[in-house]
């Protein structure tokens, strides 16, 4: 099993990565736009707009899929580290897997649905 995680070592490096990516990214396209000011605008001001909204989005999706991977990694190298070890309780691994999962389900929504435009639409309903 551990031939499986020879090659695995890239996942968090890449999630760190693409995840940082992803905040640049839209920073410098809200820059390049005049959507924020240049210096510490907050970041859930550099998505709200239409260019950068969907970039953002689609790189935050992609992180939270990496996370996945990430996490499935984990929770089978642990796995069996367990077998022969014995030292951490399995259902430690697997709450922690479903708490990871939980965690990158909440990115993907936090990715789909911008605040501003949940907003908009609550207060078209009620208006």
């Amino acid at each position: 099993m551990f031939w499986l995680m020879e090659g695995m070592c890239f996942l968090p490096t890449f999630l760190v990565i693409w995840s940082s990516c992803s905040f640049i990214v839209s920073y410098i396209i809200s820059l390049f736009e005049h959507h924020v000011p240049p210096v510490f605008p907050y970041i859930s001001d550099t998505g709200t707009h239409t260019p950068e909204s969907g970039i953002f989005s689609i790189m935050i999706v992609i992180s939270a899929f990496l996370g996945v991977a990430t996490m499935y990694t984990r929770y089978k190298f642990v796995e069996k580290l367990n077998e022969a070890t014995h030292t951490v309780n399995p259902r430690l691994n697997h709450i922690t897997f479903y708490v990871g999962l939980i965690g990158c389900m909440g990115m993907c929504v936090v990715a789909s649905f911008q605040v501003h435009k949940i907003l908009l639409y609550i207060l078209r309903i009620l208006h």
